[in-house]
């Protein structure tokens, strides 16, 4: 839905996700886009993703985060789409 939807450049899964066998029913689903750098646009598609899990939803938009934490999801997250 994110990427169909609102077209970012990449998707990341990050953190319990990439982790074999570490998601559990208490963990929450960790994404980080890349390509969207509108605020409005970012609070948009977190408001309209958590209506489709019952997880918590940790959605970081990279351009927004400190650029050592961008490149370490850049190298450790799963892209799971890329444009």
């Amino acid at each position: 839905m994110i990427a169909r939807d609102h077209a970012p450049s990449r998707i990341y899964q990050r953190g319990s996700l990439v982790q074999d066998n570490h998601f559990s029913q208490m963990s929450d689903i960790d994404l980080a886009l890349e390509g969207i750098t509108d605020p409005e646009k970012l609070s948009a598609i977190i408001a309209s993703t958590e209506k489709l899990t019952r997880f918590s939803l940790d959605l970081l938009a990279i351009e927004h985060l400190h650029p050592a934490y961008a490149e370490h999801i850049r190298k450790r997250g799963k892209v799971v789409y890329e444009r």
